[in-house]
């Protein structure tokens, strides 16, 4: 399919029928900043934009593809980022109107692995929108999976939802709703003998303060397993409040990593990371694991829960590719 585009390789970020004002809208509002290499080239993104965009000619295979798809709008505009297509094959189509308001969003890849994973989220979103939940979920516009290359097109998010400031955290209620979504058979409990990925993954353990937990861990122990959306501690909750003392609404993206049975405790544990984001990610001055493990088992245990289904969580997360779990847990990337 699109292996066939030819992308310019001076840049991550492409605009479809934009002129200048609008590509540094789009650049604005889509260019990822997480991290300090990302905001670095953003900067760059923004100071070359004049020189990078005449390069637009060597991507016009892109926008021959983008405008033979009928589920764009004819006077649409684009911006396409790059930035994971030699890390999973993923690009990424945001379509605007003319004055930039957003219309829809498009995740595509042509890699086995990834594409699974889009043609899953297809599947979740679909079943999503017949059940009544209390937090809102893209509409499906266009799925399309053909050999290992998928294509997943939603409804862009209104604008007035914003990134949900992850210190406020989000309600109990949010956990539980999604705990309950099961789309499958519903599993309770389930020993530790029974998890095909714990073993595996166990023995990739770096923290040996982890290890111990881990090695503690009786065969024949039960854990609860309910629904997970599994990625919860990325970008990935937005909220809205209309006005002083209404209720907050809320908008759950990318459910790629939906599952059935995950661990009771994943959804929560993956939001704890995601709110330590910043400190589990820098340089400089490192962080230390240990003491984020420390604070992380305090912590819930004060809600109840103990050290091993802290750490069933944690390796579940890690054998899902979480990679702030796999910080904690002291696992090296090239081992996930």
């Amino acid at each position: 399919m699109f292996s066939k585009i030819y992308f310019a390789r001076i840049n991550d970020f492409f605009t479809v029928g934009a002129n200048y004002r609008q590509t540094y809208q789009m650049l604005l509002k889509v260019y990822p900043t997480y991290s300090l290499k990302r905001k670095v080239v953003f900067l760059l993104q923004l100071m070359l934009r004049p020189v990078l965009h005449q390069a637009r000619d060597r991507s016009v295979k892109l926008e021959e593809w983008i405008r033979q798809r009928p589920r764009y709008r004819k006077n649409s505009i684009f911006a396409v980022l790059l930035h994971k297509k030699a890390q999973n094959g993923r690009i990424y189509i945001f379509e605007f109107s003319q004055v930039c308001a957003p219309v829809s969003f498009t995740k595509m890849t042509n890699q086995a692995v990834s594409d699974f994973r889009i043609e899953k989220e297809a599947e979740t979103l679909n079943g999503l929108a017949g059940k009544t939940v209390n937090f809102r979920t893209p509409r499906v516009i266009d799925f399309v999976h053909k050999g290992t290359c998928a294509e997943l097109c939603v409804e862009a998010a209104a604008p007035f939802f914003k990134n949900h400031p992850k210190s406020v955290g989000i309600p109990e209620e949010i956990f539980v709703e999604i705990a309950g979504l099961g789309f499958s058979d519903p599993i309770a409990i389930q020993p530790a003998r029974d998890t095909v990925w714990f073993s595996t993954t166990a023995e990739s353990i770096g923290s040996e303060s982890l290890k111990k937990i881990v090695e503690a861990i009786s065969p024949e122990r039960f854990f609860a397993v309910c629904p997970a959306h599994c990625d919860l501690g990325s970008e990935n909750v937005l909220s809205h409040k209309s006005s002083k003392g209404a209720d907050t609404e809320y908008l759950i993206l990318d459910w790629e990593y939906f599952t059935d049975h995950a661990p009771a405790l994943t959804d929560r544990v993956a939001y704890w990371l995601g709110q330590r984001h910043r400190a589990l990610k820098r340089s400089l001055p490192r962080p230390n694991p240990d003491a984020v493990l420390v604070q992380l088992l305090e912590e819930f245990k004060g809600r109840g829960y103990d050290a091993e289904e802290v750490a069933v969580a944690l390796l579940y997360l890690v054998h899902i590719r979480n990679d702030l779990s796999a910080k904690v847990c002291g696992v090296q990337h090239d081992r996930l």
